[in-house]
């Protein structure tokens, strides 16, 4: 092995215990330094390989999450493919995938000065498709403030709707449990899964995780209660009833130990 284009990384694995609960592991596993796709590959695999040797279970178990998934499972799964459709506020449905309703959801303003100027949403991201969720210079440039420490984010809007910013999870859980709702036939191949990973997910620098989100679903499905939460537009569209997932959240029986 190349020591100079290795080092270690530590990501989680997320996975049901016995009671159906979401729990999560560190794995600390060999990381391949570089941008090409052959070396995320090899990171990729490498992560792989180290959960299924901490778990003692077959590698083929472990649903990876992300663009660059192995399976082709986890790639339709990721946030940036995984589409979701929700009402505007002129009752219009908008489809887009869950990280551009959660990126364009953003809202923004000034520490300190609870009556400062909110900056956001952008719900141009979730409109556009030819602006990348990520790379937006407006939103882009409101991100660089923050880290600078002019500005902190202060809550999440979504056509009109407000979505709190805590708990810390709460809305990009919202965002992909829905996604997953409406997209049964990806929803119930997720269902053969109990452990799940995503590479792209570094706890030191995020807090929101695909593959924590898809671990909830699935646990909330085993122990029969996905239905309790889902309700229907006007459209007959299932989404989760915000209130009633935001109570549970808040009583802290989705949240892994």
């Amino acid at each position: 092995m190349n020591t100079q284009t290795t080092k270690n990384a530590t990501r989680y694995c997320f996975y049901l215990d016995k009671n159906l609960n979401v729990m999560k592991k560190e794995i600390t596993f060999h990381w391949f330094s570089g941008f090409s796709k052959e070396q995320k590959n090899r990171s990729i695999h490498s992560f792989l390989d180290t959960t299924a040797q901490q778990f003692n279970i077959d590698r083929s178990k472990i649903l990876e999450i992300c663009k660059l998934s192995p399976n082709s499972l986890g790639q339709q799964l990721s946030a940036f493919n995984l589409l979701l459709t929700l009402k505007n506020n002129q009752n219009q449905a908008i489809t887009a995938n869950v990280e551009r309703f959660f990126q364009g959801a953003k809202v923004f303003g000034k520490k300190d000065d609870i009556f400062s100027d909110k900056i956001g949403a952008f719900e141009e991201i979730i409109i556009d498709k030819s602006l990348h969720p990520k790379r937006y210079q407006p939103l882009a440039n409101v991100l660089n403030e923050v880290k600078n420490g002019k500005l902190q984010m202060i809550a999440f809007q979504l056509f009109g709707q407000d979505y709190p910013l805590n708990p810390k999870n709460f809305f990009y859980d919202y965002l992909y449990i829905t996604a997953l709702i409406q997209n049964k036939k990806l929803s119930e191949q997720l269902l053969a899964y109990e452990y799940f990973s995503d590479i792209e997910f570094n706890p030191k620098k995020a807090i929101n995780c695909q593959a924590r989100s898809a671990a909830i679903y699935v646990s909330m499905h085993k122990k029969g209660i996905v239905q309790d939460f889902i309700e229907q537009d006007n459209d007959g569209r299932e989404k989760l009833n915000k209130e009633k997932f935001l109570q549970e959240y808040q009583n802290s029986i989705f949240i892994e130990r």
